[in-house]
């Protein structure tokens, strides 16, 4: 089983800072890659700094809760926070735009709309998922299929503790039936880091053509000035 941890700025304020001896345990237990939420630069930085610094090849990809009624415009900053990564740190390769947020003053259609527009404002930056759940999906984006084009990151937390990627018949919504990756334990602590799991299968992270920075870990993140 190969297991991807979803960390945030709830991991270091409840778990504390990422220890060499945490992300030592993870990776025995399995885990060889980590989506670090950008929504605070500030902790993601100090985040990626760590786990790129520990000698183990650890995967790294970003994303980040979008309100919608905020549009693109964190995206923005995300983009930049990607680029800066880029050129100091870790060729980040994979971005996850999380659509949960249920404000009452957004309709259906604005939130399709909107939803769209963060897909698009990535395209030729960097490969993107869309994260959610079925619960979501069908409650506040009636449940439509116009994303299944999208890769799918799933949150579902079975009572068996077991990650499905086949999406079960019962469970489907917005017409996937697969997922690239399924968070089916959440807020949990792993190898002493406070975060959800998550289980995939190969190809999570896609390669640029050209890498160039891929993993740097004399240049210190928090050189940069965070948004």
């Amino acid at each position: 089983m190969t297991l991807a941890l979803d960390i945030s700025h709830f991991t270091e304020q409840t778990s504390g800072e990422l220890t060499n001896q945490q992300l030592e345990d993870a990776w025995n237990q399995g885990v060889r890659g980590f989506k670090v939420n950008i929504g605070d630069q500030a902790v993601a930085v100090r985040q990626i700094d760590a786990i790129v610094d520990h000698p183990r090849d650890f995967w790294i990809s970003t994303y980040r809760y979008y309100y919608l009624s905020l549009g693109v415009s964190p995206a923005e900053a995300d983009k930049g926070f990607i680029q800066r990564v880029r050129d100091l740190k870790y060729d980040i390769q994979l971005h996850s735009i999380d659509i949960e947020d249920t404000d009452p003053r957004v309709s259906i259609s604005d939130r399709i709309s909107i939803t769209h527009e963060l897909i698009n404002f990535f395209v030729g930056f960097c490969p993107t998922e869309l994260y959610t759940a079925e619960w979501y999906w069908e409650q506040y984006m009636n449940n439509t299929s116009e994303f299944n084009f999208m890769p799918l990151w799933y949150a579902w937390y079975p009572k068996d503790e077991l990650p499905r990627l086949q999406i079960p018949t019962e469970r489907q919504f917005g017409g996937w039936t697969i997922a690239k990756t399924h968070q089916y334990i959440g807020n949990t602590y792993f190898a002493g880091i406070w975060c959800d799991v998550n289980y995939y299968e190969g190809g999570v992270v896609i390669p640029p053509e050209e890498p160039t920075i891929i993993k740097v870990s004399a240049n210190k993140l928090y050189r940069f000035e965070v948004e």
